[in-house]
């Protein structure tokens, strides 16, 4: 039998390039959310810096080493929890991603493909774009 599942959409003004201050308002949420028997809450895309950061994408992103991933994984005991960040990859390049983390550990990492190259939004100047792939790309329905 399945269940349903209740998910909070969070839209809110990070602070441009301030991991820990993005951090804390993502902690404070998480807690009202569980609080008001949230199964999963979902935050935007670069919740954890903020979107048009430059030159100073390098000095915000993150991996699994790195201290932010594991408080992400502490928040996710509570509910599930979906954040968006800039990733620091295996490969050294930055990827603007989304991690769904679930009982303290992350479950998936999805890695941008299409990213846009016009004006503040030029993310090909800094980030790189992941492969397409049947198990993250959909379009129309159907896997490419």
């Amino acid at each position: 039998m399945r269940r349903s599942i209740t998910i909070r959409v969070v839209q809110h003004r990070p602070v441009l390039g301030d991991l820990e201050a993005n951090l804390a308002d993502h902690r404070e949420r998480v807690v009202a959310a569980a609080a008001d028997g949230i199964d999963v809450i979902h935050f935007t895309e670069l919740s954890l810096t903020g979107y048009v950061l430059g030159d100073g994408v390098d000095a915000v992103a993150i991996d699994p080493e790195h201290p932010l991933w594991g408080e992400l994984c502490a928040l996710s005991r509570e509910i599930d929890l979906v954040a968006g960040f800039v990733e620091r990859g295996d490969d050294g390049w930055l990827y603007n991603a989304t991690g769904y983390f679930h009982a303290g550990r992350p479950l998936h990492v999805h890695r941008k493909v299409y990213l846009p190259t016009y004006g503040p939004f030029d993310e090909g100047r800094s980030s790189r774009r992941a492969a397409p792939s049947k198990r993250s790309t959909r379009r129309g329905g159907e896997e490419r």
